[in-house]
């Protein structure tokens, strides 16, 4: 059955178990099959058939799904995610590809996977007072994000927590997206060794961490490359004495705290830029900073 989905009530609210098949993704499919294929295995579904109609015609708006398990990416279980844009979405490893725009609630990640909002489209995380994206992955996971817009709803009474708050894994890359409105954009606090990549991407307008690292156990390595953070008390920092970041060709601006600041841990910068922040780097006792081509002005103190 090309809609076929579960709802189970549960005292925290209904959670709903794959959604079934979408007719633009139907079309789309059957135009990509082989004719043969498409001819023996192709099926028809209507708009009224979708998992969000069949919902409401049982008195379930999408705001009443708390979460949907996706028990597997394939396109007649999960392509009725559009319609869920304010569920927490639970997925195993493979792949998800955004093919319409749209703002989609809470994500967990428990195994390894990439989301995609690629394509031309604008595919965003909307939340508040919660996280966006959390990453709960196994030890030899790696999860990528890309093309996506995280909004954290900053300035209301309830703002989102944190933008992408990684838990567990191997390693985490987060590329060209933007997030905006959070207390915290990126949060990478594990407590067994990892990596995380940060590419073309921006942060803005948060009232903590751009990007933070603590490791509890082991070694955490961050690589960011052409990032921008504007509107932070804090740009980056290192929490742990084995946590070490290399920054470069990224630009860190109108932080009221502290640009780089290795409070404790490593911090390298190439070919940055530090402006208008109230300090622009700063090392603690266990921190050390290496600055080389960085450039660093009209901060209220430099280093």
């Amino acid at each position: 059955v090309p809609a076929l989905a579960c709802a189970c009530e549960h005292e925290e609210g209904v959670i709903g178990v794959t959604t079934g098949q979408a007719v633009h993704l139907l079309e789309a499919q059957r135009q990509a099959c082989h004719p043969y294929l498409g001819w023996e295995a192709g099926f028809q579904i209507e708009p009224e058939e979708e998992v969000g109609h069949q919902l409401r015609a049982l008195g379930i708006g999408s705001r009443d799904v708390k979460q949907v398990v996706l028990t597997h990416l394939h396109i007649d279980h999960d392509g009725g995610l559009a319609h869920f844009s304010h569920s927490e979405i639970l997925a195993a490893g493979g792949e998800i590809d955004a093919l319409d725009p749209g703002g989609f609630g809470a994500v967990t990640i428990t195994k390894a996977m990439t989301i995609d909002g690629g394509g031309g489209q604008v595919a965003s995380v909307l939340v508040a007072g919660t996280n966006g994206i959390n990453v709960q992955a196994g030890a030899s996971d790696t999860i990528i994000l890309r093309n996506l817009r995280f909004n954290g709803l900053g300035g209301t009474v309830t703002p989102g927590l944190t933008g992408i708050n990684f838990t567990a894994g191997k390693q985490l890359i987060v590329d060209k997206c933007e997030l905006f409105g959070f207390n915290t954009g990126i949060n990478a606090s594990l407590g067994a060794g990892g990596d995380v990549t940060v590419r073309n991407t921006v942060i803005t307008n948060t009232s903590g961490t751009g990007i933070s690292l603590t490791i509890s156990s082991g070694k955490l390595h961050g690589s960011l490359n052409h990032v921008s953070i504007l509107g932070a008390a804090t740009g980056v920092i290192t929490n742990s004495l084995q946590a070490a970041v290399d920054i470069s060709e990224s630009s860190i601006v109108g932080v009221t705290g502290i640009g780089l600041n290795a409070s404790s841990g490593f911090i390298s910068s190439e070919s940055n830029v530090l402006s208008k922040n109230g300090t622009g780097v700063r090392a603690g006792a266990v921190g050390l900073v290496r600055l080389s081509n960085t450039d660093v002005f009209d901060n209220t103190v430099g280093i």
